[in-house]
């Protein structure tokens, strides 16, 4: 049988095979070609001396094409401008020659050789560190540096960055930081084709061959590695995706937001509070409307697009039952995404008003609307200074037509120079009935 031995002279080389050899190790780091000589010189010394050999010819060199010599074009203004001290021409040969560096003067200036045991020289910055090393580090002179006053400007997105973390933090969901790469079986668990997917060329490990599109996949990974230690907690991510784009170009990296609620239920209300909580925060108005992104990733009755005016920046819902199955985590699983810049682009300043001293009055109602109609879009409506108006509930009954369902609203009333009677909160309880009832033809449900 015969063995093969395979030697790697390059950290290029070992790289694309695969081969990680002591060979590759020490040239990928560079060994001179001059070397060769004199370790073969120091080893027949050795042997002559400790084993009693004999020399009986001189070395054979079948390197056909010899090395090319570093030479570095310098010049004595340059280096003089680098040290800020003035060296001349002679002075420089003269310290390098110390060094056994080769120096000569011609009419384009200095021409300087390194030894070929010296491969870390290769500029004209370095020939200055090596001549300021002779002269002495302590002849440069002490100068203050200059500093020209300019204007700062503060970069925004990291106080709404750092508000948005505590703002989730307050809600009791943990942040973490993963990696942005991922398996193919984190892509085919959520029904996805991995061709879609940026693949790295060397990856690291099976583990860590693609590029992420979301942060799905990651943060299910993490609520699968922590499943065990409570059974509702909330996890939370800033970070990059990676989308395609033309060949040769460079892919897209937004920046997005995801949390993950998991609990035994509830999960959904929980991500749509954390949701909401942000919205107010960063006084928005969001839009969610019915739909999800890709149909096999949520709840097919719970989950909806958020948009700000007519864009859209992510999604919200439920995960569907087969990814948390197959994710292995149990309960009920909480989601939303967004693309985090036109989130904090639209957000407004909030415009602050002095609370009533007066005691004020809850009042809830319950009107039969269409199903179509968002709470949202009765939020916006019922918009004043005067009230404010609390999502209660919604009702999907037997008892109902079809095409209707129940919205139950708290309405919390007040004025600002006294206290609401029981009629002021009336009337006010019926003017706002009157408005819904013609903008969206709703009824009150008795």
């Amino acid at each position: 049988p015969r063995t093969w031995v395979v030697i790697t002279r390059g950290g290029k080389t070992a790289l694309r095979h695969g081969l990680r050899t002591d060979a590759s190790a020490r040239f990928e780091r560079g060994i001179p070609v001059d070397l060769a000589p004199v370790a073969l010189a120091r080893a027949v010394e050795l042997l002559t001396e400790v084993a009693g050999a004999k020399l009986v010819a001189g070395p054979a060199d079948k390197l056909q094409t010899p090395p090319v010599t570093t030479r570095i074009a310098a010049q004595a203004g340059r280096i003089s401008g680098l040290l800020g001290i003035k060296v001349t021409a002679p002075q420089i040969i003269t310290e390098l020659t110390k060094l056994s560096f080769g120096a000569r003067t011609d009419a384009a200036g200095l021409t300087v050789t390194p030894p070929w045991w010296r491969p870390d020289v290769q500029q004209e910055a370095d020939v200055a560190e090596e001549v300021m090393k002779l002269i002495g580090y302590d002849r440069l002179p002490s100068t203050l540096p200059t500093w020209a006053p300019t204007d700062i400007t503060f970069d925004q997105r990291w106080p709404n960055l750092w508000k948005a973390k505590e703002v989730l933090r307050s809600r009791g969901l943990f942040e973490v930081v993963t990696y942005s790469f991922i398996s193919q079986d984190q892509i085919t668990d959520l029904g996805r084709d991995p061709a879609d997917f940026l693949k790295l060329k060397n990856p690291l490990s099976i583990e860590q061959a693609y590029l992420r599109a979301d942060l799905l996949p990651s943060l299910l990974r993490v609520a699968h590695t922590n499943r065990t230690y409570g059974r509702q907690f909330g996890l939370f991510e800033f970070s990059k995706v990676y989308h395609a784009t033309k060949h040769g170009e460079l892919p897209n990296e937004p920046t997005r937001l995801a949390v993950l609620v998991r609990a035994s239920s509830g999960g959904y209300q929980a991500a749509k509070a954390a949701l909401d909580r942000l919205a107010r925060e960063f006084n928005l108005d969001l839009t969610i409307r019915p739909g999800a992104p890709e149909a096999a990733l949520a709840h097919p009755t719970r989950s909806a697009l958020v948009a700000i005016g007519r864009r859209e920046i992510g999604w919200i819902g439920q995960l569907h039952p087969n990814v948390v199955q197959r994710a292995k985590i149990g309960g009920e699983v909480g989601y939303f995404e967004l693309d985090w810049e036109p989130f904090t682009v639209a957000a407004r300043p909030h415009a602050y008003r002095p609370l009533s001293r007066f005691p004020g009055v809850k009042r809830d109602i319950s009107l039969v609307v269409d199903r179509g109609i968002t709470w949202q879009e009765v939020q916006a409506a019922l918009q004043s200074p005067d009230y404010q108006v609390a999502f209660v509930s919604d009702y999907y009954g037997a008892d109902l037509p079809q095409a209707k369902k129940v919205l139950t609203l708290r309405l919390s009333l007040s004025a600002s120079d006294h206290t609401l009677t029981d009629a002021e909160a009336d009337r006010q309880v019926e003017k706002l009935i009157g408005l819904l009832e013609k903008k969206f033809h709703a009824t009150l449900r008795t």
